[in-house]
């Protein structure tokens, strides 16, 4: 994280990364703030809900998230909402069952540009 401090990353990809933990994305969220346009984080099976909080109140210019495979809850799709520069949104084989499609169609509904990857198929 040194490094991004001097350097403005703006696209990370460290999907499939089985050791990012959401404190390291929190340390992201935190040091590239602005810079940071694009993140696949998928199936970085440690990063859950605290993660993907930090990058919604730290990243306003994140324009791409990928997080499939993660195991992602309907508050964590309502703070998503909030990232009105969000265009693309990868959230499928999403591993929680619990994810429900009104948290999907809020996410719609905020951000009426998103392309939605949703759990299955393309919303």
């Amino acid at each position: 994280l040194e490094v991004a401090k001097r350097c403005p990353i703006t696209t990370m990809h460290v999907g499939s990364c089985w050791q990012l933990t959401n404190v390291a994305i929190i340390g992201i969220a935190k040091c590239l703030g602005p810079n940071l346009t694009e993140l696949d984080v998928s199936r970085c099976r440690s990063v859950h809900t605290a993660g993907i909080t930090a990058l919604t109140e730290n990243c306003p210019n994140l324009k791409v998230l990928k997080v499939a495979h993660l195991k992602l809850t309907d508050a964590t799709c309502s703070n998503l909402a909030t990232c009105t520069s969000l265009v693309h949104l990868d959230l499928r084989k999403n591993t929680n069952p619990r994810l429900t499609e009104t948290a999907l169609e809020d996410l719609k509904r905020h951000l009426p540009d998103l392309r939605l990857l949703g759990p299955t198929a393309p919303l």
